[in-house]
């Protein structure tokens, strides 16, 4: 019966190790689906603020006139260049 028993209980550790492996796969695999999700949200989020940015910086320069429209204009500039080197 020792036999059996420590045969059983090598298949039990073997069977609890598979079932580990198995959820680490799988936890890993939706953690870089997860990821690849928010990168690819990230972008269209950034491209879209650049957008805005974009439009408010040349509808800012025709309506603002002076010192005030020009430190607008570029400020606003400034960060859409902080977007595209995000």
């Amino acid at each position: 019966m020792d036999i059996l028993e420590q045969a059983y209980r090598e298949l039990q550790k073997s069977l609890q190790k598979a079932h580990v492996k198995s959820n680490a796969l799988f936890v890993m695999d939706n953690s870089s689906k997860d990821q690849k999700k928010v990168r690819d949200q990230s972008k269209t989020e950034t491209e879209q603020t650049k957008t805005t940015l974009s439009h408010a910086s040349k509808t800012l320069a025709g309506t603002i006139q002076g010192s005030l429209g020009e430190k607008l204009t570029q400020v606003l500039e400034e960060q859409e260049h902080f977007l595209s080197d995000f």
